[in-house]
């Protein structure tokens, strides 16, 4: 189904864009170098922070926790050079945070081309190309250390993703943080992917919070809007490929999740309650 302006009915709060600089958002120095235990896939984590009105953290997958959108696109670079064409940026953002049905890149260069190509044998190389990329990409930059932070703190952890629920947790697995999560939301729980809110709405639910509890961290602009949709206070991260976008429709724009701290984004959220 597609998007409807009906989805942005619940717009969520607008003060707290500008009122932090960089500093407020560091984080206390944390030792990464060994594996951290944490609740695991259990809702029922004990909260260590009652004082804390943030009860869970709402993690987007492509692009957010792996930067799996800049190899897509490269990969399929490659293919439109070798038939003397480019992929326009512009075009290929319209697929970021949502379903691939709204943007075919093979159509598209098909269009341009004029003449048949060989379109099992293109896509497949693609996809080769595309899975080698990401296999060296290591988890983004933050990560890790807010995912520990959550822990200490008996914040709840979720992932919403438009993508299928084989390739979030196989990459999870592969970078060592499918354990830290509580739930998993992906395409196959709903019927309509970011940029509605169906995600997001499930996340909240899985995680027996509310939207005024929790924050969500988007990539790109279909993210954000299904955040939005959702009541729920957005922080947009940006990557590679997105930062060419105008992410301002998000609560809160940050450079990376090493920016970010558990106490900012509780005041965040008193601040908009």
């Amino acid at each position: 189904m597609p998007f409807n302006e009906e989805f942005f009915d619940l717009p969520a709060c607008e003060k707290t864009r500008n009122i932090y600089g960089k500093n407020r958002f560091a984080l206390t120095t944390i030792d990464t170098t060994g594996a951290f235990s944490g609740a695991g896939r259990s809702s029922n984590r004990i909260r260590i922070n009652e004082s804390m009105m943030l009860k869970g953290l709402i993690f987007d997958f492509d692009g957010l926790i792996l930067d799996t959108e800049l190899p897509a696109y490269q990969a399929w670079q490659g293919v439109y050079q070798k038939y003397g064409q480019t992929l326009p940026l512009e075009k290929w953002v319209n697929c970021i945070g949502t379903s691939p049905d709204r943007f075919d890149a093979f159509d598209y260069l098909q269009a341009l081309v004029h003449s048949p190509l060989p379109r099992e044998h293109l896509l497949a190389a693609r996809r080769e190309v595309e899975s080698d990329l990401i296999s060296r990409q290591a988890v983004m930059p933050g990560v890790v250390e807010l995912l520990k932070s959550a822990h200490e703190n008996g914040v709840s952890l979720a992932v919403a993703s438009s993508s299928p629920l084989d390739w979030v947790s196989t990459h999870l697995q592969r970078l060592g943080i499918y354990d830290q999560f509580d739930c998993l939301i992906t395409a196959e729980d709903v019927e309509r992917v970011k940029p509605a809110p169906d995600l997001f709405n499930v996340a909240v639910d899985r995680l027996h919070a509310t939207p005024d509890s929790v924050v969500v961290f988007e990539d790109s602009l279909n993210c954000i809007l299904a955040a939005r949709a959702a009541g729920i206070y957005c922080v947009a991260v940006p990557n590679e490929i997105t930062c060419h976008l105008d992410l301002s429709s998000a609560n809160l724009v940050a450079q990376s999740l090493t920016e970010i701290s558990l106490d900012a984004l509780d005041d965040a959220l008193r601040i908009c309650a």
